[in-house]
């Protein structure tokens, strides 16, 4: 196997890894109803996991980055 195929075949697992976090995380999106008269429990709940949802996804967009300018750096001699 190449050094490029590896690096495809990693960001593939990488890619496959946050996309099955995103999947989990709607799950429990949706999981929550948001109703005209939403009790403050419930919207407590609600905003917990929509800030969680924001992080992982900040952080899957780092790791996105970061990967991009490995993979630039593992590609540029």
């Amino acid at each position: 196997m190449t050094i490029k195929e590896k690096m495809i075949e990693e960001i593939g697992q990488a890619s496959e890894e946050s996309l099955i976090q995103l999947m989990q995380l709607w799950q429990q999106v949706k999981k929550t109803p948001i109703l005209p008269s939403i009790s403050k429990h419930g919207f407590m709940r609600f905003a917990g996991i929509a800030k969680t949802e924001s992080h992982i996804l900040q952080q899957i967009e780092k790791d996105i980055e970061i990967n991009r300018e490995l993979d630039l750096q593992r590609l540029v001699p």
